[in-house]
């Protein structure tokens, strides 16, 4: 049963998904888009089946690798404890489902904040970089974004060390990464799948394909960025790249917020989708 702060939340979520949907672009997103669009279409179209499959196996260990690491077990207890000032009961993550929504974004405000902070200090240290840091850069960022979007999930119950729930935490995250223009079609695939997930094995079809044409906007949109970067960088107030710095520390923290704001969009919807019927939302 549905709560007066649960229907709160049910409005937020509405509002953005509304501005999701009539989201407009500017003329320089427009003529950068012409741009990009451009050069997908130079690439050779029998080197991207093998582009996604690779791409989809590094999200996968990726995720593998970030969720079983000591940092994310770490974290997760974290979580545990947070919870239990508010019900002692609690156990396990999905144990969290019961405490009121209001108390779950405050504990995934919290997580959240903090990856946003190190998307930002490490833009920051790339718009300072040479060449090394410039080539870590989307590695180091992806990685701290999907650590986000895996502790936005626990945080609202959902364990992704479940094979089902690692699998929509990755389409959440490849969703959330996507310019925003395409975000809304992901967002409704996202929720109609909500719909069917008793429908949905228990584990994942590790054959399925996440990515696609889409996601060279990502590449090239880091590509673009790097550019900028380095001009930036001959720009010197006394001896220290500042503009770059600022520059590159704005572009990652505003890239980060935009995901964990679709992650945790996602589960709030999801959580309350389980707690009512939202049909008519």
């Amino acid at each position: 049963m549905l709560n007066e702060r649960d229907y709160y939340y049910l409005d937020s979520i509405k509002l953005w998904e509304k501005e999701l949907q009539n989201d407009l672009q500017t003329d320089i997103e427009k003529n950068t888009e012409k741009w990009l669009n451009k050069l997908i279409k130079e690439i050779p179209p029998h080197l991207k089946p093998s582009f996604f499959t690779n791409l989809d196996d590094g999200f996968f260990h990726l995720h593998s690798y970030i969720q079983n690491s000591k940092f994310q077990l770490e974290a997760k207890e974290q979580l545990l404890l947070k919870a239990r000032v508010f019900n002692g009961s609690i156990q396990e993550l999905a144990d969290l489902k019961q405490l009121p929504i209001d108390q779950l974004h405050y504990i995934a405000a919290s997580s959240i904040a903090k990856h946003r902070l190190y998307s930002f200090i490490q833009g920051g240290m790339t718009g300072s970089g040479g060449m090394l840091l410039w080539g870590i850069d989307l590695p180091l960022l992806v990685s701290i974004q999907l650590k986000s979007v895996q502790l936005t999930a626990m945080s609202y119950g959902y364990n992704v060390n479940v094979p089902r729930e690692m699998m929509v935490s990755l389409q959440v995250f490849h969703a959330a990464l996507l310019p925003k223009k395409f975000q809304y079609e992901r967002w409704k695939k996202l929720v109609d799948d909500m719909e069917k997930e008793e429908e949905l094995p228990f584990f994942c079809n590790e054959t399925e394909v996440l990515t696609d044409d889409r996601i060279f906007h990502v590449f090239l949109s880091q590509t673009v960025k790097l550019v900028f970067l380095s001009l930036l960088k001959k720009k010197l107030i006394q001896g220290i790249p500042l503009l770059g710095i600022l520059t590159g520390a704005g572009i990652n923290y505003r890239q980060t917020k935009r995901i964990t704001e679709f992650a945790e969009k996602y589960y709030q919807f999801r959580l309350l989708t389980e707690k009512g019927d939202l049909t008519a939302l």
